[in-house]
């Protein structure tokens, strides 16, 4: 079994069209497509999504405490300077979507696909990511300070400037991501895997010079 395989999201045979304009501590969604709905500046607890479908769903500066998200397709959702605290995510694809600023605490993911995403500056401190994806993101700034990201893909993703600081990176790949001034420490760095012609970039980042050998002092 393949322990980080990405299944997509389990839904129901048919949704029921619901458009929402306010979310209360504990609501459930379940089996339903919330179109166009709009929570910006909203703050609940334990709020449910489950086995529905999110389009263009706006939770612009939303505070959500304990929010889970199971089975669930977001497309073009807007999450900027939302604050989260302890979300759960799992099996859920977020596609198209912006998230700038968002901050999200102790936040863990299980069989998430992050697709063509704007996240720059977003925060995902002392969060756990167990099979995950980025594709094509743009993670530029983002704070991963403590999370464990062991076995995450980075998929032709932005890291520019990322902060990996006491971060777990065990089989995390980089290999098609931009890695430039990322920042981060030699020990986060072991377990992660990188492309041959990202080796001399990742040195550098770990503050080591790498400069070509002087003839000079060599000579008789």
């Amino acid at each position: 079994m393949d322990c980080n395989k990405i299944n997509p999201p389990h839904f129901p045979g048919q949704f029921d069209g619901k458009f929402a304009e306010s979310l209360a501590d504990y609501n459930e969604y379940m089996a339903v497509d919330l179109s166009g709905s709009d929570f910006s500046n909203q703050q609940a607890r334990g709020v449910l999504f489950e086995g529905s479908r999110l389009r263009r769903v706006n939770f612009l500066g939303t505070r959500l405490e304990k929010a889970r998200l199971v089975d669930v397709a977001l497309d073009a959702c807007e999450f900027s300077g939302a604050g989260w605290e302890e979300p759960h995510f799992r099996r859920v694809e977020l596609i198209g979507s912006r998230m700038i600023g968002w901050q999200l605490f102790e936040a863990r993911f299980e069989e998430v696909l992050f697709r063509e995403c704007k996240f720059e500056r977003a925060v995902f401190v002392n969060s756990t990511f167990k099979a995950a994806r980025f594709e094509r993101c743009d993670l530029c700034g983002v704070s991963f300070d403590k999370a464990d990201l062991s076995g995450v893909m980075f998929a032709d993703c932005d890291l520019t400037q990322a902060v990996f600081r006491s971060a777990t990176l065990q089989d995390a790949d980089f290999r098609t991501a931009v890695l430039n001034g990322m920042q981060i420490e030699a020990r986060d760095m072991i377990g992660a895997v990188i492309h041959p012609s990202q080796a001399v970039q990742v040195v550098s980042l770990l503050g080591v010079q790498v400069q070509e050998s002087d003839e000079t002092l060599f000579a008789a």
